[in-house]
Formats: structure tokens, sequence, C-alpha cells
């Protein structure tokens, strides 16, 4: 009987020791449960703020580089509606930040003298770039610093050889000088001259253009810069109220961790600190 007694006893005690785990491990659950809900709700609103942060700054950079595009190609007939042409020549395939950019650097470099131009140069580096493995990008970048600087180099990414010497002659035979004659601005469009009719005829060997898939990820992407801009101005107001949930989510998971290793004095004096109030008295008291 004694023996059937001790064997209660312990069937009783491991009874409660299991409810108590039970709770203790229900309790862990909602920790971890409440915990994710604030990890997850301070990281979509971070995710949020670097969206409008990257809209307000690729709108800005966009408009500056939309009047500069503008001022330096008044000149020569650019306006509002040339934007389109350029985007129509590369099939969508680079942001209007990208392709005022190299428009801008090609006006500088005095190799352009009409939107249709540089239409015409950016469809060709679109062409030559893919035949070689590379993106729209980095066919306008390449075909524009290199006729520009006349650099070889740069024009060999792409395929392009110009005899320098040639293209001179030929073009000293047109105004019925000696290359000797030539200025350095003839000499530049001669070379100009000679860099074009070698891409019109490599473009022309490569026969009809394809899109590819790697095209239209390019064009989704871009969609989606486009899509940042004209959003900008109206996420521009939603700025401050975008900050304060991010801090408030940021303290949140702060004090989440902070409570495992605060006394609940502890909490009550650093909540009370953070809202700006007296506490060295209570500080005194912790320290003791």
């Amino acid at each position: 009987e004694a023996e059937v007694k001790k064997a209660m006893q312990a069937l009783q005690k491991v009874d409660k020791n299991t409810k108590k785990i039970g709770k203790t491990t229900k309790s862990v659950k909602e920790g971890f449960r409440k915990i994710g809900k604030v990890i997850a709700a301070a990281y979509a609103t971070k995710v949020v703020a670097d969206f409008i942060k990257q809209s307000i700054q690729l709108s800005a950079q966009t408009k500056s580089l939309e009047k500069n595009f503008l001022a330096l190609g008044k000149g020569i007939g650019v306006n509002r509606g040339s934007l389109a042409k350029l985007r129509k020549a590369t099939d969508g395939t680079v942001n209007d930040m990208e392709l005022m950019k190299q428009a801008n650097n090609a006006m500088l470099l005095g190799i352009v003298k009409s939107d249709d131009e540089f239409a015409e140069l950016a469809d060709s580096a679109q062409r030559l770039a893919k035949a070689v493995g590379k993106d729209t990008k980095f066919g306008i970048e390449s075909l524009t610093t290199g006729i520009g600087r006349q650099s070889r180099l740069m024009l060999d990414n792409l395929g392009i050889i110009v005899k320098t010497e040639d293209a001179y002659k030929a073009y000293a035979e047109e105004l019925g000088k000696n290359t000797s004659e030539l200025t350095d601005n003839e000499r530049k469009q001669a070379f100009i001259a000679a860099t074009m009719d070698s891409v019109r005829e490599k473009v022309k060997a490569l026969g009809d253009e394809q899109l590819d898939a790697n095209d239209h990820f390019a064009q989704a992407s871009v969609a989606f810069d486009d899509l940042k801009v004209v959003l900008a101005e109206d996420l521009l107001p939603l700025v401050p109220k975008i900050t304060e949930g991010f801090l408030k989510a940021y303290r949140s998971v702060k004090n989440f961790f902070l409570g495992f290793k605060e006394t609940p004095l502890e909490t009550a004096v650093r909540e009370l600190k953070e809202l700006g109030g007296e506490t060295l008295e209570y500080e005194l008291i912790i320290a003791k």
C-alpha cells in the first residue's frame, strides 16, 4: 500500500511537471509568434521606406537630367518628344535617366546633330551590344564614347574597326582637300562619318531585329523605374508617416528583446527616460 501511494505521488509529480512544460512551451510559442509579427512589420516598413527613397532620388535625378537634356539639345531640335523617339529606338530597354545621360554625353562630345541621329546611334548600339552578349546601356556608352573620343578600344567592344588615316583621306577627298589641310573639327567629322558607315554595315549584316527574353526582362525593369518616377510626387507627402512607422517598428523590436533581460523597474525607468522624464532617483534604487 505504501508503494502504491509513492507511485501515485510520483505520477502526480510527473503530471504537474508536464503541465508546467506545456505552459512554458505555449509561452515560448506565443513569444515567437509576437516577435515574428513585430519583425515582419519592421521589415515591411523598411521595404516601403526604401521604395519611397529610391523613387524620390530617381525622380530628382531624372528631372535634373531632363533640364540639361533640353538645354543642350535646344540648338539641334531636341524637345520633350525626343525622349519618346529614344525609348522607341531602344525598345524600352533603357530607362529615361540613362537615355538622357547618354544623349547629353553625345551632344557634349558633338557627335550628333539631331535627336534622329542619336536615335539611330542608340538603336544600332543596342543591336551591336546584343551581338557580343552585352546590354543596351553598354552598347550606347561604348559607341558614344568611342566615337566622341575616337577610341578604337571602345569601338572594338562592339566589333567596330575604323582606320583613322583612311577616314581622313576619304573625307578630305570629299572636301577637295589634302589630308594635311583638314582642321581638327573636320578630322572629327571624318571619324564620325567613317564609324557610322561601319556601324550601319555591321547592323545590316545582323538582319532583322529580334527581341529575346533578356530584352523583355530589361523592359520590365525599366517600367518599374519609370513607375518610381511617376509615383515620386505622390509619395513625397507620405515620407514623415513612413519614417514614423519605421521608428515605431524598430522600437518595438528593441523593446521586445530588452524585455528578456530587464526587470520591471528597469523597463519602467527606460520608458520614462524615453519620454523625457526624471529618472535619477529610480536609477539609484536600481544601482543598489
